[in-house]
């Protein structure tokens, strides 16, 4: 909740990533969205401009994602980690994954940015997928990402900071007689990943419709080691609409239910379906229609 302050965006920019950390009580500390850092009064955060759209080449072209972490052992320090895909295939080497940390103990509670547009890993990315889930130990985080078509990575975040060197997981290889797409931009680009609370599971979507293709996959997840396994799938692209792909995912909070985005071009208009998944038993409903 937003009590004395003010919610901004940057109008113009690429705003289709950003991300938030609230109190206890649900008071707004600080968000980040396009490619700036807002205190809790709504006002930029000291050091708070990020490259993401520097290395955008354009505003508001490609796919961005970002996500926030509080480090383990200090609490009032949190890494921002955030993306901008141009193209999947990289060509013009616009494509960046950076981190920047946060200070809350700064300038009297309203933070800083300590650094800012820290490279993560040494490999361009091709997919624009984020999502954070802790450690086994109930301590340290793991940070997960899909850099390409055919890898996961998995970021160890303990006492140290961020574990620059990843546990990788194959995507593909591990999936056997499920039909899958066959070309680069039909895998993940438009999807998203997101892990259940308590880091049993992977739920992963995003691919393009292809006739009987897996279109939302579940791994199991090793939140001791970090490592993806047994991919399973949930849901097909034949039993939503026509040319409909899945989108966007979240997971409630006892683990149980999954609510996606199907998104399809109707003639010259976007329809989106909102659908309920039973994680366990597969069962999927039509929730409701947006066009």
């Amino acid at each position: 909740k937003i009590t004395n302050g003010k919610i901004r965006t940057q109008l113009g920019f690429n705003t289709n990533s950003s991300a938030a950390i609230s109190d206890c009580d649900g008071n707004v500390m600080f968000y980040a969205s396009s490619d700036i850092v807002f205190n809790s009064v709504g006002d930029t955060m000291e050091n708070g401009i990020l490259m993401i759209n520097a290395d955008a080449g354009s505003a508001g072209t490609g796919k961005s994602a970002m996500t926030l972490v509080p480090t383990p052992i200090r609490p009032y320090r949190y890494l921002l980690f955030y993306m901008n895909v141009q193209d999947e295939r990289n060509t013009l080497g616009l494509n960046s994954f950076r981190y920047a940390e946060i200070d809350m103990l700064a300038n009297g509670g309203l933070g800083t940015v300590v650094f800012k547009d820290s490279l993560v890993g040494n490999m361009h990315i091709a997919t624009c997928n984020l999502d954070v889930v802790k450690h086994a130990n109930g301590v340290d985080f793991w940070l997960v990402t899909t850099p390409n078509e055919s890898t996961y990575h998995c970021y160890l975040i303990d006492s140290n900071g961020l574990n620059q060197y990843p546990i990788v997981s194959n995507a593909l290889s591990q999936i056997q007689s499920i039909p899958l797409p066959t070309s680069i931009e039909e895998y993940h680009h438009y999807g998203n990943v997101r892990f259940t609370r308590d880091g049993k599971y992977l739920l992963v979507t995003g691919i393009l419709p292809s006739q009987n293709s897996a279109s939302i996959l579940r791994y199991d997840f090793n939140a001791n080691t970090g490592r993806l396994s047994n991919p399973i799938p949930l849901v097909f692209t034949s039993q939503m609409p026509s040319k409909h792909h899945s989108t966007a995912i979240e997971i409630s909070p006892n683990n149980e239910i999954a609510y996606f985005i199907s998104k399809g071009l109707i003639g010259s208009t976007y329809e989106q379906n909102l659908w309920q998944l039973n994680i366990s038993t597969r069962a999927t409903h039509k929730v409701s229609l947006a066009i």
